[in-house]
């Protein structure tokens, strides 16, 4: 995997290139529409069986290696879990798991939230440290929102203008995209920015 690219280094001697070629295709098929999640696994068994009985040792070691990789990215990929998670039904998310910002399997702590319910409207507190996909889990929590149609506005609110600051400009990046939602910063902190180059106060 180069830059998010799936790429297959063919050699002429090879015996399983074929094989490899064809599980590295399902996949990128898989990772672009959702499909193709079956014969992946069929192809991907398919092939530690040959290599059981045509292989070596460490062949069939590579193999279940690969098996145990895939295996727990389709059980994380958000093709499988967040029409699940949700009860929305897959053809809603459809233009949303297809983009290419938006994230591909859910982290540990993203699975818990699905899990628990959060994406179904279930209230909860969540603690998470940093660099745990808070943002991002945010972010599903919100389109899970609008997609039910349960409600047409949300508030985020957070502790430091810092932050917040932050927050709106990931939040506008990953609806970039949504032309239905508009996203807007407010404060309480009635004051005015200066701007570093000129110190004129801007609001």
């Amino acid at each position: 995997i180069k830059k998010g690219v799936l790429e297959f280094r063919d050699s002429d001697d090879n015996p399983y290139s074929d094989s490899i070629k064809k599980i590295v295709n399902n996949l990128k098929e898989f990772i672009k529409n959702g499909n193709k999640s079956d014969d992946l696994i069929t192809d991907i068994i398919e092939l530690k069986k040959y290599i059981r009985h045509s292989g070596n040792n460490l062949e069939l070691l590579f193999a279940d290696i690969i098996y145990a990789v895939y295996f727990n990215y389709l059980k994380h990929s958000v093709w499988n879990t967040i029409p699940k998670f949700s009860d929305i039904e897959l053809y809603k998310w459809n233009k949303y798991l297809k983009r290419d910002s938006f994230v591909k399997e859910l982290w540990p702590a993203q699975m818990r939230i699905g899990e628990e319910g959060v994406l179904r409207g279930k209230s909860a507190i969540i603690q998470m440290p940093t660099s745990s996909g808070k943002t991002k889990s945010t972010e599903l929590i919100l389109r899970s929102l609008f997609l039910r149609t349960v409600s047409s506005k949300a508030v985020i609110v957070a502790p430091l203008r810092a932050l917040c600051q932050e927050i709106f400009e990931i939040m506008k990046n990953n609806f970039f995209e949504d032309n239905d939602v508009d996203i807007s910063l407010s404060s309480d902190v009635l004051q005015f920015d200066l701007d570093e180059e000129t110190t004129k106060p801007i609001k």
